[in-house]
C-alpha cells in the first residue's frame, strides 16, 4: 500500500508540474475531419475507376 501511495504522490507531483504551455490542444473538429477523410477513402476504394490507384497510394499508409 505504501508503494501505491508513493506512486500516487509522484504522479500528482508530475501533474502539478505540468504547465499549460506544454499541453497539446487538438482542434475540436479534428475527429470530424478524420471521419470525412476516411469516408472519402472508402468511397474511392469502392469506385472501380479509382480502386487500383487509391489502393496503391494507400498501401504505405496502411503499413504504418
Amino acid at each position: 500500500m505504501d508503494a501505491l501511495e508513493a506512486r500516487k504522490a509522484e504522479l500528482e507531483g508530475t501533474i502539478a508540474a505540468h504547465t499549460e504551455e506544454n499541453t497539446v490542444l487538438l482542434h475540436p473538429g479534428l475527429a470530424n475531419q478524420f471521419r470525412w477523410q476516411v469516408e472519402d477513402l472508402v468511397s474511392s476504394l469502392n469506385d472501380p475507376a479509382l480502386k487500383t490507384e487509391v489502393s496503391v497510394a494507400s498501401d504505405p499508409l496502411i503499413a504504418l
